[in-house]
């Protein structure tokens, strides 16, 4: 289902961060997190981006927790200031809104080194690592891992463009 893209003013966005915060603050298995992407750079978005940096060993059912009640904390605050019949198609149900999408940053910049740059550098901080030094040591290895990388995602995304502007695109590039 297409959904239009949903404004807030400047208030009831800080409201809704703060509100992130306080959940945060008692949430043990985020070690610290981020918000980021159009809800934050954006005046229109459609959904939440939410980073999380969890404790180890990340288990599936923290993850699952984790995106059930930021999903609950976002539909409760648009119910609470009437943005229901705008951006909630069905009230029963607690995914039919606005979603947030929960990123686990934990080896993000192994397996995506640009996003979690992005995340880094274009983001609010929703929760600070008590360790200080757990937080800049991996803002270090996501950097280290975008820059050692550089090269071969430039010369992936250049054989891309090439197939897309010749056509061929999905064609299989060995012979059978």
């Amino acid at each position: 289902m297409y959904l239009p893209g949903m404004t807030l003013d400047e208030a009831p966005r800080n409201e809704l961060l703060d509100r992130f915060r306080q959940y945060f603050e008692t949430c043990e298995p985020v070690v610290f997190s981020y918000a980021f992407g159009s809800f934050i750079n954006s005046a229109q978005f459609r959904d939440i981006d939410i980073g999380v940096y969890l404790v180890e060993p990340v288990k599936l059912q923290v993850i699952g927790r984790l995106q059930y009640e930021l999903q609950d904390l976002v539909d409760t605050f648009l119910m609470n200031n009437n943005y229901v019949s705008e951006y909630i198609v069905d009230p029963m149900d607690p995914f039919s809104g606005v979603p947030v999408d929960v990123v686990v940053m934990n080896d993000l910049p192994d397996v995506n080194p640009e996003l979690s740059q992005d995340i880094l550098n274009d983001s609010i901080c929703l929760k600070q690592a008590v360790d200080e030094d757990l937080q800049l040591t991996y803002r270090l290895r996501s950097l280290h891992q975008f820059e050692d990388t550089r090269y071969l995602r430039a010369l992936s995304e250049g054989a891309l463009r090439k197939r897309l502007k010749e056509k061929r695109f999905g064609d299989r590039n060995y012979e059978s």
